[in-house]
């Protein structure tokens, strides 16, 4: 990536970088909370030591990345990260930004930490998709967030089954023994101070006060904790929530807000009635509250979560650690080290040894499903409906074959499903020899493995190692299309490296999509003039001309739809489907879902264009389009995806619209962000075939950028001499 670094000396504080700082914030991260300058400079006053560097990178002549260091060892330099910070002060939209950071920090620079990454905010698949890139990454926690885009009451509702009962029994529980909570909010800048001092007396009596790491009024962190809350509070952008039983207070909260993101700062509570658990019992208040206060806005709870707090989550990211290494050699060097290390201390041995209770299963469909394994796929369809058993079930039934092999691979941690891995295998005519590869086709956009919120790098090691000693013939490994930032690409890819295979990223195609905030009136009005107009002209023409538009939703409609849909597709440019059955079916499959959003364009009684779009959980993804040539002159095409735009955004209320594969020019008329899919190949190092694979692609790897300047070298000594015939020719006649 371009750009220039240069590194900053600190004394304490960001200084006059600040409102380069914040402006960058407001940018790239939603002006984040805990990263707006206010945050980082009372860090740096309360835990900088004064070695600290701001190192910016600039493009242009502006800040793109900005981020705070520290020298932590000899050779090595990291993210300033005191343990009030739940993530770095770093402001990298894209970790590839760091990749020539090393060659520009002080002498001896091998290695850089980036430590706490949120990858809600920055993303990490452009360092990890490129292949020369000597990183490692390793997770810290799993952090959760409520979007609070509706009701609290509609949030209550879809929480699992067992909170709802746990906190029915505890409220229960509290009014057997004759207490009622008194919920208090301070959102007064005078009455944050002691609002703050009533917490630190609070967590002094519980088990951090013995261990010294409580909140107290004189020491550093207790001074720290109460100018922040103090800042926020003087700009209207601080809480404390307190419950009360009588004269004692029983648990604390301290908020801290700013633009989109409200952060659960600390949370205490009086150990003396953990029976009742009032930690729970404030926090169900807290965030009905905030639903109330701040709606469309989103909880950040920044903290570890356990399988507890994930169910009051309505999403879930990773926090990693990064580690980026000057060359090769230097992470393999380290890498060493790490393997000596671990032989001598016994417990810091390899985490992703097998587990005593991890178990592998094999279904063939997914209406063998067990009930467990039916709820992590319904989970995963939120993200994309090709994620859902339905969109598998129409896929085994239209277009593998017993050859194919289809089935998914479900692991088990202590009987719980954590993992499905949807597959099929590839076998050579060499006996013994066989690619597993992802469960799809053309059609797939869009794959990943269906991850419960709790399953980690290691689980998917487990699974991997499980599946090469069950099916030893299996020298490679494919899945693709991935979600280059997302978190099942980076955990694959990690996963697959630590069982001991070899991994290559590599490039599938380019997805145009777009973030909708907008009406369908006003997402028309803002395309290109000359499309709008198109628009406009064309269909005001057709509707004159004896046209209609429609949007077919409901099933009673659909075999009339299909009809009309194949129709349109005989006559256009599109070349027949090799599977005939795939989209009727996918079609049947969807709009008994209420999937389906069928558009069509008539003139008279001829079908005359056709779309399929699929509308799911927020998201609406333009499957096929088509349009018969002879009827041109309305640009049917043009106005019926105008038409089933405004229906998607104005009835279905989605707030993103995929156009899926490639980049096709027309694409880029409609929708204005652009990102890319990705796919891991992992070879066997343990059989000839893999071992083979590997080293060549490991070859061209190194090769290519060198074959690169040999042929641009070549291009200018063959260029050279046309230059020099051509200076001759142009000579002036006295010269």
């Amino acid at each position: 990536m371009s750009g220039s670094w240069s590194c900053h000396p600190l004394r304490h504080a960001l200084g006059d970088f600040s409102v380069e700082w914040d402006e960058l914030n407001r940018q790239s991260f939603r002006a984040h909370p805990m990263l707006w300058s206010g945050f980082v400079n009372q860090l740096l006053k309360h835990f900088g030591n004064g070695s600290e560097l701001l190192c910016i990178r600039r493009q242009d002549g502006k800040a793109d990345a900005m981020l705070v260091l520290r020298r932590r060892d000899f050779g090595t330099w990291a993210t300033f990260l005191p343990s009030q910070a739940q993530i770095a002060p770093a402001l990298l939209p894209d970790l590839a930004a760091a990749q020539d950071l090393l060659a520009h920090l002080p002498a001896p620079a091998w290695a850089l930490d980036l430590m706490c990454i949120d990858t809600g905010f920055t993303q990490t698949g452009g360092l990890e998709a490129n292949p020369r890139a000597a990183s490692r990454s390793l997770e810290h926690a799993r952090t959760i967030a409520i979007p609070m885009t509706g009701s609290f009451e509609s949030y209550w509702a879809s929480r699992h089954k067992k909170l709802i009962s746990n906190m029915r029994r505890y409220e229960r529980r509290t009014q057997e023994e004759g207490l009622q909570p008194d919920f208090r909010v301070v959102d007064q800048a005078q009455d944050i101070d002691a609002a703050v001092l009533r917490y630190a007396e609070l967590e002094s009596r519980g088990w951090k006060g013995s261990t010294g790491t409580a909140l107290s009024a004189d020491n550093q962190q207790g001074h720290f904790y109460r100018e922040i809350m103090r800042e926020f509070a003087q700009l209207g952008k601080a809480l404390v929530f307190e419950m009360w039983f009588g004269a004692d207070l029983v648990a604390s909260r301290l908020v801290i807000l700013r633009n989109e993101s409200v952060v659960f700062l600390k949370t205490t509570y009086a150990e003396a009635y953990a029976r009742l658990a009032p930690g729970r019992i404030l926090l169900m208040f807290v965030i009905r509250n905030l639903h109330q206060r701040y709606p469309g806005r989103r909880i950040e709870f920044y903290t570890n979560a356990d399988q507890d707090l994930l169910s009051w989550g309505s999403e879930s990211r990773l926090i990693l650690h990064f580690s980026l290494y000057r060359h090769a050699l230097i992470a393999r060097t380290f890498s060493a080290a790490r393997q000596i290390r671990r032989c001598f201390t016994p417990s810091l041995l390899d985490p992703s040894l097998p587990q005593a209770e991890a178990s592998l299963e094999f279904y063939k469909r997914p209406t063998d499903f067990p009930d467990d394994v039916k709820a992590l796929m319904a989970q995963s369809e939120r993200q994309s409906a090709q994620f859902s058993s339905d969109w598998y079930q129409v896929l085994l039934d239209t277009v593998m074959t017993a050859e194919d092999a289809p089935g998914f691979y479900v692991l088990r941690r202590q009987g719980k499903a954590l993992i499905v891995l949807p597959v099929r295998m590839e076998m050579d005519l060499a006996p013994r020899h066989g690619r597993l590869v992802a469960l799809g086709n053309y059609y797939t956009a869009l794959y990943a493995p269906v991850l419960a919120p709790e399953a980690q790098v290691t689980d998917i090691t487990h699974l991997f190692r499980m599946i090469l000693a069950e099916r030893p013939e299996i020298y490679a490994m494919y899945f693709a299309p991935l979600d280059r930032d997302s978190d099942a690409y980076r955990m694959l890819g990690e996963g697959m490296r630590q069982a001991g295979l070899k991994t290559h990223p590599y490039f599938c195609f380019g997805n145009w999509f777009q973030t909708i905030t907008i009406s369908g009136d006003a997402f028309v009005d803002q395309l290109s003039t000359s499309l709008r107009g198109t628009v406009r002209r064309m269909r005001k023409k057709l509707l004159q001309e004896q046209g209609r538009l429609e949007v077919i939703t409901d099933p009673a409609d659909l075999e009339r739809g299909l009809e009309a849909f194949a129709s349109v597709y005989a006559r256009s440019w599109k070349k027949p489907e090799p599977y005939p059955d795939f989209i009727p079916n996918l079609m049947r499959r969807c709009a008994q879902r209420g999937w389906l959003r069928l558009g069509l364009a008539w003139h008279g009684d001829t079908p005359i264009a056709a779309q399929l779009w699929l509308s799911s959980h927020g998201r609406a993804d333009i499957y096929k389009v088509a349009y018969d040539e002879e009827y041109k002159r309305f640009a049917p095409g043009s106005v019926l995806t105008a038409e089933v735009m405004k229906h998607v955004i104005d009835i279905d209320q989605v707030k993103e619209v995929d156009y899926l594969i490639g980049d096709d020019p027309y694409k880029k008329r409609w929708l204005s962000q652009r990102r890319e899919r990705w796919g891991w190949v992992a070879y066997n190092p343990k059989t000839w075939p893999g071992l083979k694979l590997h080293v060549r692609d490991r070859l061209a790897t190194w090769l290519r950028p060198w074959l690169a300047r040999l042929q641009q070298a070549w291009q200018r000594l063959r260029k050279a001499p046309e230059d020099a015939a051509t200076q001759t020719t142009n000579l002036p006649d006295n010269a």
